[in-house]
């Protein structure tokens, strides 16, 4: 789930499919982490709204921690998913 797909061997990749087949919840929170991966690459925080909201309607209690602490800090989340900074800039 922490790897692309295009990057799994072929044997990896049918045997996450079968375990996605098998498991609701982990198909679920595949789509969750893929969706949150993409709102950080794209730093797409107009998203993180509905990312929530479709992690609210799973029953991942874990992800429901994650986005229980995104909401705790919501003015820095979407400062560092909305705006481009370098941390390796001379001040």
């Amino acid at each position: 789930m922490m790897r692309r797909p295009d990057r799994l061997r072929d044997d990896e990749r049918r045997q996450f499919a079968d375990s996605l087949a098998r498991c609701p919840e982990l198909t679920a929170a595949d789509q969750l982490v893929r969706t949150f991966s993409q709102i950080l690459t794209t730093r797409s925080g107009q998203h993180v709204k509905d990312w929530i909201s479709a992690t609210r309607a799973e029953d991942l209690p874990g992800l429901h921690t994650f986005a229980h602490g995104l909401e705790n800090d919501w003015d820095a989340v979407i400062h560092g998913l909305t705006t481009h900074w370098n941390w390796s800039q001379p001040r």
